[in-house]
């Protein structure tokens, strides 16, 4: 791994100054050994680059490690913190994430030079009205830290949430492959009706992502640190907190399943290749014994090709 940064590693020149010597893991989980992530950071030292990474909550939550972090130059983490609800929490059945730890969590990551970016999610079987209209309190509580990605929970096949979504019949009607992007509601919440949970991800979406709030976010993150290059990655930040608005674009769409028509490209593409959208419903899965749902295979004649 160093050797490839330090000798086969090219650099966009075409920024100068803004990304010279930056670069990102691709890891889904760069902290999923923290003994390896030590030695990593340890050896990246004199290399004196600087980087960024995604990692489970868990992993920030050793003081000696993150700090390791930001001294081997990562002056970026994207996490998925998901919900700042404990009962949410408990359904994802995401108990490494510690609520009573987020602020000092935080506030560590950047003291120690990493903006932390985090992700939060709108449908969890815990989610209630209350908790969202209080959602902006609690992120002011923890010091106007802002998410960079607002998201739908999404039943994805082969996992155990979608096995239990279809036996208990809360799949809604008409999804199909192509909902299952993150921003689409594909099944109903236990404590929220559908068209709640979506109008609550629209106003999230709106006000998390304001100039306001995103100035909020940059001012009193700047000072934090003052190791090399943290205040710019502080100001690269704000463009990710302004994204949260970029799926209220295309105001036609409702985000939930069945009811928003295919783009028209699409259309057009799936026509031409005699396509259909694949349609997932209760009839077309079961649960095996460790509670995973499987797709049965669908029947002649129809096509199972995702739109």
């Amino acid at each position: 791994m160093i050797r490839d940064i330090r000798d086969r590693m090219i650099f966009n020149q075409r920024v100068p100054g803004l990304i010279k010597d930056t670069f990102a893991f691709v890891d889904n989980n760069l902290g999923g050994s923290p003994r390896y992530l030590r030695e990593l950071c340890e050896a990246l030292m004199p290399l004196k680059k600087i980087w960024g990474c995604a990692l489970t909550f868990n992993v920030l939550r050793d003081p000696e490690l993150v700090r390791l972090m930001g001294r081997a130059g990562c002056r970026y983490v994207y996490t998925g913190l998901e919900s700042l609800n404990p009962e949410s929490i408990t359904a994802m059945n995401k108990d490494q994430n510690k609520l009573s730890e987020v602020r000092e969590v935080m506030q560590r990551a950047f003291a120690s030079g990493i903006v932390l970016s985090f992700g939060l999610l709108v449908g969890a079987d815990g989610d209630t009205n209350e908790y969202f209209e209080r959602l902006p309190e609690y992120l002011h509580d923890l010091g106007d830290h802002c998410p960079t990605f607002l998201g739908i929970v999404c039943p994805y096949p082969e996992t155990p949430f979608f096995a239990q979504v279809a036996a208990e019949g809360r799949l809604l009607p008409g999804v199909t492959s192509r909902d299952l992007d993150g921003y689409t509601l594909c099944h109903r919440p236990t404590r929220l009706h559908p068209s709640e949970a979506i109008e609550h991800f629209q106003r999230l979406s709106r006000a998390l992502g304001s100039l306001r709030n995103v100035g909020r976010h940059v001012w009193n993150r700047l000072m934090a640190s003052d190791l090399p290059r943290y205040k710019a990655s502080v100001l690269m930040s704000a463009p990710e907190v302004i994204s949260l608005r970029g799926p209220l674009v295309n105001r036609s769409r409702s985000y939930i399943a069945g009811r928003d028509p295919i783009e028209a490209w699409d259309e057009a593409r799936m026509r031409e290749l005699g396509l259909e959208p694949q349609r997932l419903d209760a009839s077309s899965c079961r649960a095996d014994p460790r509670g995973l749902a499987r797709i049965r295979s669908r029947k002649a004649g129809r096509s199972a090709a995702v739109a």
